[in-house]
């Protein structure tokens, strides 16, 4: 055995061991093969105007196309170069590439157009940047964007009726068909004539995560007058891009009417003996009947 000794700065460079914790610690290691940029997409306003906003994934829209891009940040030498984003479609070696050249000076910034399909979108993007009169790989991309309605609205039974005096039972339902949660959600059932400020069954939830339901009972108590009432079932949330969706549906009830029931000094019923199935009875006064004439033997 033998021992050899070496002096350590003739096997490691030091300075760069230091350069490279310094890197670390102000977090741009690794900018150099893999630069940091923000994925961006341009969200439309009802008044014509519009924003380059950050794109998250499950970001939820109602536009059939939408433009993405990506803005440069921590710029570093080696990538002072054009960038391009390239939508990979279809499948194979250069499903992701584009189909023909591009010059050193196209493409830096410069959006994709990308045309979206009813609910959730998986879009596939390559980035590339132009170095050394050539380019190369900086990343994949792969993000979720829902396109039309992102929540939905659900009343069980939609409509029903009650006997008199009971009070009317139903279900719910707010269901998130994005992928991203929702959030600030509120629910409230409004009473003929009234608004949010007497709404009944108010329900808020912080969020609503994505791609589920929501599940709650409502009970009105039946009114002063018998008739029948529609009910607005009114439901807001926000998405994840700061977006305000609403979705408003309706549920009729009809509250019974009282039957007075009069038995007549023969015994009988409206409609004759045995008139317990008069059409003008409801079930329950139906029933009362048929029990009031078994008690008194008829």
């Amino acid at each position: 055995d033998s021992i050899t000794l070496l002096g350590k700065t003739s096997l490691v460079d030091w300075a760069q061991v230091g350069l490279r914790f310094d890197q670390l610690a102000f977090g741009v290691a690794g900018d150099n093969s893999f630069p940091a940029y923000t994925l961006q997409i341009y969200e439309e306003h009802p008044d014509g105007t519009g924003d380059w906003i950050c794109l998250d994934d499950g970001y939820a829209t109602l536009q059939d196309q939408v433009s993405i891009r990506v803005e440069r940040s921590n710029q570093t030498v080696v990538w002072t170069g054009s960038w391009r984003l390239s939508q990979c479609q279809g499948t194979g070696e250069h499903a992701c590439r584009p189909l023909h050249g591009y010059s050193s000076t196209q493409y830096y910034d410069q959006p994709i157009d990308v045309d979206l399909d009813p609910g959730d979108n998986s879009i596939e993007m390559y980035l590339e940047g132009y170095v050394n009169n050539g380019w190369e790989y900086i990343d994949f991309i792969r993000v979720t964007i829902h396109h039309g309605m992102m929540m939905d609205l659900t009343v069980l039974p939609p409509t029903q009726e009650v006997e008199p005096g009971a009070s009317a039972t139903f279900t719910i339902e707010v269901a998130n068909l994005s992928a991203a949660d929702l959030q600030n959600v509120s629910v409230v059932v409004i009473p003929p004539g009234g608004s949010e400020t007497n709404g009944l069954c108010v329900k808020g939830l912080n969020s609503l995560a994505g791609v589920s339901t929501y599940t709650y009972g409502c009970t009105i108590t039946p009114p002063s007058a018998p008739g029948t009432y529609q009910y607005s079932i009114d439901a807001l949330a926000e998405t994840a891009n700061g977006q305000w969706v609403e979705r408003v549906i309706y549920t009729q009830i009809t509250f019974g009417e009282t039957t007075e029931v009069t038995v007549e000094e023969s015994g009988t019923v409206p409609g004759g003996p045995g008139g317990c199935s008069d059409p003008r009875l409801t079930p329950a006064y139906q029933r009362i009947c048929e029990t009031y004439l078994r008690e008194i033997g008829y």
